[in-house]
C-alpha cells in the first residue's frame, strides 16, 4: 500500500491519508491526472494559487512528500513554524530575490525532492488565471528537473480571501503533463517558456 517512497515519512503518509479523508468529508473532492508526476525523482510542481487551502491540496496530488517555499512571516510563530518546516516548508524572503531560498529550493530538486511554487507568487484576486513570474522556470532549469503543471479550482470559493471559515463546494486539482528537462533546455529564453506553461495551465483548467 505504502509503495518505496523514500523521501516520503510514513508520518506524513498517514497524515496525508488522513487529511484526504476529512477534506473530502467537508467537501467534494476531484483529483485528475496525478499520475504525471514519477514516483521518484525531481519534480517541480508549478500550480495557480487562490485560497489558503492550495498548498494543502497540492500534497493530495502525489503520495511523495511536497515541499514548499512560504512567505516568511508565517514562521514568525514560533509553533506554527516548526509545523509547516515539518511538512517541508521553508521561508522566502519577497521584498527582493532571495538567494538562499533559490539555492535549497535548487538543492531540493537535484536531490530527487518534489517542490511547490505558485506560478504567480501569491494569491489571485480576480481568481483567473494571473501572469507566471519566472522563478519556477529559473529554479527548474537551474536544477535540471521537469515541470508538472497543476490547476486547483474551487478554493477561491469556499475559502475566499478574507474569509476564516470553509464552505461547501468542490474542490479539484489537475495534474498535466510534464514539460521534460529537455524542453527547459533547449536554449529557449525563460519567457518563451512561461508562455508556453501559461497557456498549458490555462488548457488544463479549461478542460476541468
Amino acid at each position: 500500500m505504502w509503495g518505496k517512497l523514500h523521501d516520503t515519512p510514513c508520518w506524513y503518509r498517514l497524515v496525508r491519508m488522513v487529511g484526504i479523508v476529512l477534506f473530502s468529508g467537508l467537501f467534494y473532492l476531484r483529483l485528475k491526472g496525478c499520475g504525471h508526476i514519477p514516483l521518484e525523482g525531481g519534480v517541480l510542481l508549478v500550480s495557480n494559487h487562490r485560497s489558503y487551502l492550495d498548498p494543502i491540496v497540492l500534497t493530495f496530488v502525489t503520495r511523495r512528500r511536497v515541499n514548499f517555499m512560504a512567505k516568511e512571516e508565517l514562521f514568525r510563530n514560533p509553533v506554527f513554524g516548526y509545523i509547516i518546516r515539518k511538512f517541508g516548508a521553508f521561508p522566502l524572503k519577497r521584498a527582493s530575490f532571495d538567494r538562499w531560498a533559490f539555492v535549497h529550493a535548487v538543492e531540493l530538486l537535484r536531490d530527487g525532492k518534489v517542490l511547490a511554487m505558485f506560478g504567480e507568487g501569491t494569491r489571485s484576486k480576480s481568481g483567473h488565471m494571473g501572469k507566471l513570474r519566472e522563478g519556477p522556470l529559473r529554479v527548474a532549469r537551474r536544477a535540471g528537473v521537469p515541470i508538472a503543471p497543476v490547476v486547483i479550482q474551487g478554493t477561491g470559493r469556499v475559502l475566499p480571501r478574507g474569509s476564516h471559515f470553509p464552505r461547501m463546494g468542490t474542490v479539484s486539482a489537475a495534474v498535466g503533463n510534464l514539460l521534460s528537462t529537455d524542453e527547459l533546455k533547449k536554449g529557449e529564453k525563460i519567457g518563451v517558456l512561461v508562455d508556453r506553461l501559461r497557456t498549458e495551465m490555462i488548457k488544463l483548467g479549461a478542460s476541468e
